[in-house]
């Protein structure tokens, strides 16, 4: 979703490098909107994120099956091929998959175009954030109106002000922050 979303409002080149047990589905979809998918394949159970909705139809993440994802190791190979990507990686943050992330910011040397959405898999700690908005180019995050959501976004606008990051925040109240 990251990636088609990423293709469709920017027109930039968007590459998809994914775990995965198939590979049809996602490539189709790739080929179908502009995005060159690399399916890191292996054998072993498809990733797996429960949702429920609550009574007002948001989404709760519920229980998480790491599948192939869980001891993932990238091959010389897929090192290499990595390595040649041009332009951004666009990276979406989420606790479950960090180490996998961390893989890859080691591996390519970016720009990288961060979705922290809500920041609760950081626990809104901007102590967590800062190691990952470090590398970023672009950073993306999605608050709310709540003090500690307010406090996390004084702390993220002083530091793109500081660092000359850009920072994109969108809130529950249909705020727009860039900068």
């Amino acid at each position: 979703n990251v990636a088609t979303h990423f293709k469709r409002n920017s027109g930039d080149k968007a590459t998809l490098f994914y775990p995965s047990i198939i590979e049809n589905q996602i490539r189709e979809h790739c080929q179908k909107v502009g995005i060159e998918a690399f399916p890191l394949l292996r054998t072993g159970k498809v990733p797996t994120q429960h949702i429920e909705h609550d009574s007002q139809g948001e989404k709760k993440f519920t229980l998480y099956e790491p599948g192939v994802i869980e001891n993932f190791q990238f091959s010389p190979e897929e090192c290499s091929q990595l390595k040649t990507i041009e332009g951004a990686l666009v990276i979406p943050l989420y606790s479950q998959i960090l180490f996998f992330v961390d893989q890859v910011i080691s591996i390519h040397p970016g720009p990288f175009y961060f979705d922290f959405h809500d920041a609760v898999d950081f626990k809104k700690d901007f102590n967590q954030i800062r190691p990952y908005l470090e590398r970023a180019h672009f950073a993306q995050f999605g608050l709310s109106q709540t003090e500690k959501d307010n406090e996390l976004k004084e702390l993220l606008l002083n530091y793109a002000y500081n660092e000359k990051i850009q920072l994109l925040i969108t809130s529950s109240h249909h705020e727009i922050l860039y900068f």
